[in-house]
């Protein structure tokens, strides 16, 4: 049987925690998951909850304390565990589980866990009004195996869940850069393209907080502080799109950070037409860095 574990992380979010550990208490069936909570250096209670949930022995527990480092960081600290897991479902802490969610998780995981192309499953949500969190192009009938890059072109980008297979997280983790604490949720599955594809599930297990489209301020500041984190992000972007507008949209984008980032190497090789759109946008990049670093006080 799957070895399945739901990976937390979570910082200073100790009250949704406990939103999340009541909707698996809620479960039709818990059947035999763990839950493994990744604490990236929390300075609330969360530990003595965390501890108390322990003792109250309804699904094991597995806690893990870190110095804070980030989201992606504390991801990679959860991956290390592949010896024990066969799959990693990541449910973030301020989100919270349908009661037939560990039902589909069980389901899914164990019917596509043969299949050596399939890296990961992608999980929908809905809002707390029970309404399907929708991609602009609202089509999401059929389960559809793809990668990122080509699903996100083709139907937009929606929110949900992912977990990995451990075929995917024994070879791939985040890249960490020293300073930086962000980085792209969606690199893990461009650096996988190659090898894996995703199955994007018409199945809702869980609800979250609608986040509407765009960059917030304090979105864009969080970027802005964490320069190398976008510039995998958008150099990956531009490798695996295949429409010429997204790729100049992208190279802009990456010019930006890479002025504002201190570092120039980043080790992933792109095609002579990639390297030519970026040269070609840089002097736009340049103008966009100047805009950012005064709006958002990067030093």
């Amino acid at each position: 049987m799957m070895r399945v574990a739901i990976v937390t992380p979570t910082y200073n979010r100790v009250e949704l925690l406990e939103r999340l550990y009541n909707s698996i208490k809620n479960q039709d069936n818990r059947m035999d998951f763990e839950w493994l909570i990744i604490d990236d250096g929390s300075t609330d209670n969360t530990k003595y909850y965390v501890q108390k949930w322990i003792g109250e022995k309804f699904l094991p527990i597995h806690y893990v304390f870190q110095t804070n480092s980030g989201k992606a960081a504390a991801l990679n600290t959860a991956f290390a565990y592949n010896d024990y897991y066969d799959f990693f479902l990541i449910v973030d802490s301020d989100d919270f589980l349908l009661p037939t969610a560990f039902e589909k998780i069980r389901y899914f995981s164990e019917k596509f866990c043969e299949d050596n192309q399939i890296g990961a499953l992608f999980f929908r949500y809905q809002d707390e009004n029970g309404d399907v969190l929708r991609s602009p192009i609202d089509h999401v009938k059929i389960d559809i195996i793809s990668t990122r890059s080509e699903h996100d072109e083709k139907f937009g980008k929606y929110d949900g869940c992912v977990g990995y297979y451990r075929r995917v997280t024994e070879k791939f983790k985040y890249p960490f850069f020293e300073g930086e604490k962000y980085i792209g949720p969606t690199v893990l599955q461009l650096l996988m393209e190659d090898k894996y594809k995703i199955v994007f599930l018409k199945d809702i297990i869980g609800v979250a907080e609608y986040q509407a489209a765009g960059l917030t301020d304090a979105g864009r500041f969080l970027r802005v502080k964490n320069p190398n984190g976008m510039r995998i992000y958008y150099l990956l972007n531009i490798k695996k799109s295949s429409k010429i507008f997204t790729k100049i949209k992208y190279s802009i984008a990456y010019n930006i950070y890479s002025n504002i980032s201190d570092s120039s190497y980043l080790n992933i090789s792109i095609g002579l037409k990639e390297k030519i759109i970026i040269n070609l946008t840089k002097p736009i990049g340049y103008i966009g860095h100047f805009y950012f670093k005064k709006k958002y006080h990067k030093d």
